[in-house]
């Protein structure tokens, strides 16, 4: 199995700057990040993605509308390292 090594730039604000993380695409390695996937209106997805420190952070980075979890999922996947793990809020009629 071959892997591919992508560098994500995180900005670290304790640090003042930029550092470079080594993610694995389809390896094991994960951030520990808090990754929400919520449908707020009927067929409108975003995506919450949490701010560093990660585990111990209540600030999220918010993405969209999109159109489907799938693509709230692909636009997470093309620009964030493996949070690890996520849960997935689907819109309920009247709630």
């Amino acid at each position: 199995m071959i892997l591919q090594v992508v560098y994500f730039p995180i900005f670290l604000e304790t640090l003042g700057g930029y550092q470079h993380y080594q993610v694995a695409k389809g390896g094991n390695m994960s951030t520990g990040a808090d990754l929400r996937y919520v449908e707020k209106e009927k067929g409108e997805w975003y995506y919450e993605y949490q701010c560093y420190p990660y585990g111990c952070n209540e600030d999220y980075d918010v993405h969209g509308p999109f159109q489907s979890e799938e693509a709230a999922r692909k636009h997470c996947d093309d620009n964030y390292p493996n949070a690890g793990g996520s849960w997935t809020q689907r819109y309920k009629e009247g709630a």
